[in-house]
Parts: structure tokens; sequence; C-alpha cells
């Protein structure tokens, strides 16, 4: 672990008490799990983020495309993909938009690269 990651971590696991000082041990306990949840949830969202970068791709329309690709028939109501990713409605939208957006410049980019090949 590096050490901006370890500074981070130990601010985790400090923060309960600096919050709550008269808590519980019990209690600080609750409270630096939850800390450390949300900082590994940080962590894990800022690494896919960089996975996906190259491929134009965010986390959520990662998430979106996980499920699509869980059906069988790789078809979703919109409402459905709302419920399983937690998105509005407006913003799954933009999300599927995104996505579209994505595919089609990269089928273009192979049909050029196609028609230059011939």
């Amino acid at each position: 672990m590096n050490s901006a990651r370890g500074r981070l971590t130990r601010r985790g696991v400090d923060a309960p008490e600096r919050a709550r000082p008269g808590a519980t041990c019990d209690e600080l306990d609750d409270i630096a799990i939850y800390i450390q949840m949300q900082i590994c949830h940080s962590l894990m969202n800022e690494r896919l983020r960089r996975a996906l970068g190259p491929h134009a791709i965010s986390n959520r329309g990662y998430f979106v495309m996980v499920a699509l690709r869980s059906r069988p028939d790789n078809l979703v109501d919109s409402s459905e993909l709302c419920d399983a990713t937690g998105e509005s409605r407006g913003n799954m939208t933009r999300i599927c938009d995104d996505l579209v957006e994505v595919t089609l410049q990269r089928l273009l980019s192979r049909f050029a690269e196609a028609l230059a090949h011939n």
C-alpha cells in the first residue's frame, strides 16, 4: 500500500473517535466499519474508472452493460435497468445514450479501417 492510501486508511480508522469522542467501543467499531467500507468503495471506483478510461466507458455504463449481459437474451426493460443500478430514468437515458455513442464510434472506426484495407 502506498503512503497516500495508508494515510487515507489511517484517517478512516481514526475518524469515528474524532466524530464521536464519547462513543462506546461497539459504536466506534460500527462507525469504523462503515468508514472503511466507504474508503474501499471509493478506491474500487477509482480503479474501475482508470481501467475503463481507455475504452471511453463510465463506471455506471459498465454496470449497465453487466446488467444487460446478465440476461439470457441481452435485453432488459429500462425500468429494470433503473432498479438494478439505482439510477433515475433520466440518468439511465443519458448512460445508455453514451454507451450507444461509444459503440457507434467503434463500429464506424472499424468500418473505416476495413474500407482502407480494401
